[in-house]
Order: C-alpha cells, then structure tokens, then sequence
C-alpha cells in the first residue's frame, strides 16, 4: 500500500506538470484547461502507470488507483453540480428536453443506417450486431454535461443564453444517458447469464435505496449550511457512493482512463484508426447537429447559425461515454484498438467543442458591447439580468428588494447577481496574505469579516422571498473598481447594474458621505456604463426600501402559513391589509425617463406593488411636443435628435398606456407646470406618498422652462436635476429614490476608445 501511495504521488505531479504544459500550448489554440487534462491523464497513464518498471513492483495498482478515482469522482461531480443553474433548467425545461431527445434521436438513427460501414470495421467477431448498434449509439448520442460545464465556466460561458440552454440540455441527455446505461446494463447482464446473486429483483431493489438516499442528501442541501456541515455532507455522499459499491455496482470504468494509451503499432494500420475516429465523430456531430436544428430551428425558431453552435456544443464527451467503452470491452463487442479509436473520438469531439464555445464568447461579448442594453429595448416579457452592487451588508437587503420587485408576477422574468465590492487596503493585503482572519468566525461585528456579513444576508434574505440570487466578490482598489463592474457586466450579460448611492441615511433622516471615493466610482461607470445603470439612493429611516423590505418579508411569511401554494415561479402574495410598496414613476421626456417607466412597467405586476407614472407637461400652447413639427417649416430643414426623442416619447406613451394603463397595471396622472419653482412644488407635494421615486437622469427636458432654476441647486450632477432634488435633505427626507441612466450605443470613434480602455 506504501508503494502504491508513492506511485499515486508520483502520478499526480506528473499529471499536474504535463496538464500546465500542454495548456500552455493548447490554450492559444482555443483549448480550455479540461482538454490538456484529459491528455495529461492518457500520457501518464501509459508511461507510468503501466510501464512494467512500476507496475510489477507495486502490485495490482490499478485496483487502488480506482478505488481513488472514485473518491475524486464524487467530489468533481458535486462541484459539477454547484454549477448547473437548476432555475433555468426548472424554467426551461421544455426546450431542453426536446433539444435531447431530437439530438439523441437522429443519433441513434445515423448508427443504425451507418451500421453496415461501422460493424465490420469496429466489432469483434461473433459480435452480436443489435448490441453493438445499441452501444455505438448510445456512444454517440451522449453529451457530457460535466465536460461542458467545465469549458462554459472555463471561458466564462456560463451565464450567457445559449450557454445555459447547452448546459441544460446536456444535462437531460445525460440523466437519460444514465437511466439508458442502467436498463443496458441489465440487459446485457441477462443476455450474458451475468446476472448477479440478488437477481434484477435485487438489482432493482439496491437501485430504489440509491434513490432515496440521494433524495434525502438533495434535501439536506437545500437548508443554509457551513462549512463543517458541507464537510459532513460530502462524508455522507461518500458512503452513499462506497455502499452502492457494495451492494454490487461496478466502479472500475474509470481506471479504463489510466490504463488506456495511443497505439503501439504505427503506418497504414494507424492511418486507419485515425480515419474511422474522424468517421465515428462526424457521425456523432453530424446527429447532434441535425437533431438540435430540427428542434430549435423549426419549433423555437432560433437562428441557424445558434442552432448549429448548440448542436456542436452538446457534442462534447466525457464519462458515460468511457462507461460505454467498458461495456464494450467486457462483453466482448469490440477489442482494445477500437476502444482507442472511439477515446480519440471523445478527444477529437471535445477538442472541436473548444473553439466553438470561444467563438460564441466572441459573438455574445460582440453583441453585448455594441447593441442597446436597456430595458426599453430588452421588452417586458423577455427575462431581466441584474447586477446588484454593494459595499458592505447595510445596502444588501434595500438593493435585494429592488430586485425581487423587478420579478414582477414571475421568478422566470429575473436573474440576479450581487455583486460585493471589496476595497483593497494595505491592511486587507496583509491580513489575507498572513490569514489572520478566520472565515469561521460568526460574529456580525468584525469589521473583517465582511464577506460573510454580506454572504449571511442574502442567503437569508433568498429564503424569505425565495429569491434566487448568485453572489460574486471582487477585490481592487477604488480606482479599478469601474473595471470589474464592466467586467461583471458583460460576462453575466447584465442589462440593468444597480449601484449605491454615496450618501448613507442617519437615525436622524440626514444623509452623509461616508466616502468620496464611492461617489468618483459611481461617476467612472456612468461614463462607460455597459448597460443601463439605475443609482438608488435609499432612506431606510422613513418609508424607504428597506423598511418595505421587512414588511414584504414578514407578508410572506404570512402567506406561507396560511396556504400551501410553494410554486416558486411566483411571488408569494402579501396579506390582506394592500400592497407594501407604492411605487412612483417621473416622466419628462427622453430616453432616460422612458427607461424609468420601462422599469415602472416591471415592478408594476408584482402583488405588493401600486405603481403610479405621472407626466410633467406645460400648459401652455407652445409645448415642446406640439411644437417640434413647427420648427421643420422649409422642406431642407433637419430633424434633429431632440425632436426625434420628443416623437419617440409619444409613441412610448401611446403604447404603454395601451398595455398598463388600459388594463389598470399602472396608474397614471399628468401635472402641468410652467416654470421650475412650479415643478418643484408639484413634487414636494409628493413627498411623504412614495416608498420609492424613479426617475431619469437626463433628457431634453433640462432646456425647457419647466427645468429653468432647477440646476442651480444641484449638489450632485450625476443624479440630474429631478433625482439630486429628490434626493436632497433639504426637499425630502422619506422615500427612496432610484436613478436611471438609459445605456447609449457607442459610436464607431466611442467603440474604438472603449475597447482601448478594456
């Protein structure tokens, strides 16, 4: 046992040394770290592990060698599953099924009319040919969820759609993969009289308690845990995995990875197994892709140019497919050579897989920088992406309820991200160089321990709401923290990023700084803002978001005890006493206002909301959007952008007064002002009505009488004249205020000098 420790050490810095240095060839070739792995696993494999030199004098070294892969597998396979977003494949979950079983489908078909090619160039003789056709299809018709999971989080795949949609799909086709192997396997057992004791009845029996094990540990994962807890948790896996191996199940499939090598004989012979491996993966990439076009194409009409992409992706090999190579071997259907031509055809197919999913990187990143971003374009029914940042727990459970009220009357309609803005400081350098601070330290009041504040209060506040929220942390200094805002951005697609505003609220309802450096961040992303960026100024003290926040928690609580819907694509509704939130939109015109009542329009459908849009317009005769058409009196004359914004804001209103307030989603009001004293009265007048104000940044309304004075008394040109008025201590002390700042396509001047600065 000592020496075959010692050949494992060996083993491992040989893998890890020969995967960094294939990586660092393979990665300019689009590789992902997986691909160098793989091979690293072949090469080390073969040159050690069966070289006689070692194997004679460690003894049966490869039974240890399984029994240690399968205490990796468990691991790697729950990391795996940390990975996979179960709300997109709970959502849709249609779709992917069909993607599998078409992809699966017209696999299973190329191998059965490829048979007559393929049967006597891979199979043994006296092979039975229904066995072989099953298994090659079967090899053929897999997608390896793990593989793609590990290039998508690899090259940051993760998050976009057609990402999810492959990682989704590959899942079902893997669980249908498994649930196919097992029925298989049994088969194969009886054709074979390799039945065990217990029987199939037994069999059946053992797979039953597998069952219910693995369902009892998913609903232990679903409570809050620590990290001793996920400790004890993955003990308990593995002695799930170590009694299933017990009670019967074969766990040496995957010691055919360290045994399996390139072919000894070279020439013509090795010419031929290189040509059937490329055959055997065109015919696997071939039904993936027709099966996956024929689906997506024509029942979900997504372009041909995704469908083929996702049909390559979902091509990709990994483990069941060995598991089919072994039941090949050990029933005798093929011999080693054809074992090794169908490894080089999980290589090749992963290995093309890469590329593919660096191309759609490039094609989304593309899309994301240079098309509107903004929820006035993004439409009401099309899923919302948000970006929630905070720098420390006080702005998490304020910026959290935003986005719960985001959801509208559906979980499906919202995906959030909270991103934690960590400050790094000479004495966090040092403190996590030296790991002074222990993350298990539970109290709230350790200025250090910032991340789990933040951690512990959207985890609680996730299972309040039911709120699924995925936490991200970045550490920089302020001047760079712009940079991992875009950054974030752009790899979770994000159409909306909420930022804190600057100024915090006292127990006496002032608002102070805390930092200017909050506030030169807050500037630096609204001038290369990536999408569309909403400020929120909250005023917890008063009628603000967080006190709403604690009202709605304590209505859905209520609402759990006194009914038993649990469905989560939709919000628990509040008790009977009316909506928590009244929610008010100000519109004067432009594309930021329209984004404001873009985002009105979202809130709106929630149950604990009573939205209101109110229009600013002057009663005078000579308004700004009557009098724009008077302007243009010689036939040369030019429209400008100012009056092509005034156009496009009746043809919002009309439509959106057509689907929200038509149907009373929204209520709406207009206020007609002269001048800006006159404005500043009708909102004051609103004051102490509202939890939350949401309004524009800009527009061009700021050159009209209804704005004249206004700007003179801004204290924060970033909010614009409305928002800083709002805003103000002096004006109002009760009553959020959300900024929005529509995102603007760059120019082509603008494109150049953004892409320098990234």
């Amino acid at each position: 046992m000592v020496k075959a420790f010692d050949f494992l050490t060996i083993e491992i810095i040989l893998i890890l040394v020969v995967s960094n240095i294939l990586h660092f060839f393979l990665q300019r070739l689009g590789q992902p770290s997986i691909i160098s792995q793989i091979l690293a696993g072949i090469m080390v494999g073969r040159t050690v592990l069966l070289n006689p030199k070692f194997s004679e004098s460690s003894g049966n070294i490869v039974d240890y060698f399984s029994d240690v892969v399968l205490q990796a597998r468990v691991v790697f396979m729950f990391i795996i599953g940390l990975e996979v977003d179960v709300v997109y494949l709970r959502q849709n979950i249609s779709r992917a099924c069909s993607i599998a079983l078409a992809s699966i489908s017209a696999c299973m078909a190329l191998s059965l009319a490829a048979s007559p090619l393929l049967y006597p160039l891979l199979s043994r003789d006296g092979a039975s040919r229904l066995l072989f056709i099953l298994t090659i299809g079967l090899f053929l018709s897999n997608s390896a969820s793990p593989v793609l999971v590990c290039i998508a989080t690899d090259l940051k795949l993760v998050s976009s759609k057609i990402g999810k949609l492959a990682i989704s799909s590959a899942v079902v086709n893997d669980l249908t993969a498994v649930v196919a192997f097992f029925l298989y396997s049994l088969q194969l057992r009886r054709s074979y009289s390799a039945v065990l004791s217990n029987g199939i009845p037994g069999k059946m029996l053992d797979l039953l308690v597998w069952v219910i094990l693995v369902s009892l540990a998913m609903l232990l994962m679903k409570w809050y845990i620590s990290n001793v807890e996920v400790g004890c948790v993955l003990i308990v896996m593995g002695g799930i995995i170590f009694f299933m191996e017990f009670v019967g199940y074969d766990n040496k499939t995957m010691s055919f990875l360290l045994g399996l090598a390139f072919p000894r004989k070279v020439g013509k012979a090795a010419r031929k197994m290189i040509g059937i491996a490329f055959l055997v993966s065109f015919l696997s990439m071939a039904g993936k892709v027709i099966g996956t076009v024929a689906v997506t194409r024509f029942i979900f009409k997504t372009r041909l140019r995704e469908s083929v992409v996702l049909g390559i992706l979902l091509n990709a090999k990994g483990y069941m497919d060995i598991m089919f190579l072994s039941v090949g071997l050990r029933y005798k259907l093929w011999g080693f050579d054809t074992a090794v031509v169908l490894m080089f055809t999980i290589i090749i197919n992963t290995f093309i897989a890469c590329p593919v999913a660096r191309l759609i990187v490039a094609w989304e990143r593309r899309a994301y920088r240079y098309n509107p971003q903004s929820l006035e374009h993004l439409g009401p029914d099309n899923q919302l992406c948000v970006l929630a940042c905070v720098h420390g727990q006080r702005e998490v459970p304020a910026m959290l309820t935003l986005c719960t009220l985001c959801a509208g009357n559906g979980w499906s309609l919202i995906a959030v991200y909270l991103l934690h803005l960590l400050e790094l400081t000479q004495k966090y350098a040092v403190d996590l160089m030296t790991n002074q601070k222990s993350l298990n330290n539970s109290s709230w009041e350790n200025d250090g321990d910032d991340v789990r504040q933040v951690s512990l209060a959207a985890d609680s506040f996730s299972q309040d709401s039911g709120l699924f929220i995925k936490q991200l942390t970045t550490l920089s200094s302020y001047k760079s923290m712009n940079e991992d805002i875009y950054m974030g951005a752009e790899e979770v697609r994000a159409c909306l990023v909420l930022l804190p505003f600057h100024k915090e609220q006292r127990y006496d309802r002032r608002m102070v700084c805390r930092k200017d450096e909050k506030r030169q961040l807050n500037l630096k992303v609204l001038q290369h803002a990536p999408c569309t960026i909403g400020i929120l100024v909250n005023r917890p003290v008063g009628s603000g978001m967080s006190i709403g926040m604690y009202s709605t928690t304590a209505s859905l609580r209520s609402a759990r005890t006194s009914t038993a819907n649990t469905d989560l694509e939709t919000p628990a509704t509040v008790t009977s006493s009316g909506p928590v939130h009244q929610i008010v939109a100000i519109f004067f015109g432009g594309p930021d206002d329209r984004e404001a009542a873009s985002l009105l329009a979202r809130v709106a459908p929630h149950k604990s909301v009573n939205a209101t849009l109110v229009r600013f317009l002057p009663n005078t005769e000579d308004t700004l959007s009557r009098n724009w058409s008077s302007r243009c009196t010689s036939e040369f004359a030019l429209i400008t952008e100012h009056d092509m914004q005034l156009e496009r804001d009746e043809q919002f209103l009309t439509a959106y007064q057509h689907r929200y307030v038509a149907s009373g989603i929204v209520t709406y009001a207009e206020r007609q002002v002269n001048s800006g004293p006159e404005t500043v009265t009708a909102l004051s007048s609103m004051a102490g009505m509202y939890s939350l104000f949401i309004v524009g940044k800009g527009g061009p309304h700021l050159s009209t009488p209804m704005m004249a004075g206004i700007r003179d008394w801004e204290e924060c040109p970033e909010l614009g004249p409305i928002g800083d008025l709002l805003a103000s201590d002096d004006f109002m002390d009760s009553g959020s205020v959300l900024i929005m700042q529509q995102h603007k396509v760059p120019t082509n001047k603008s494109r150049i000098h953004n892409d320098i600065l990234r």
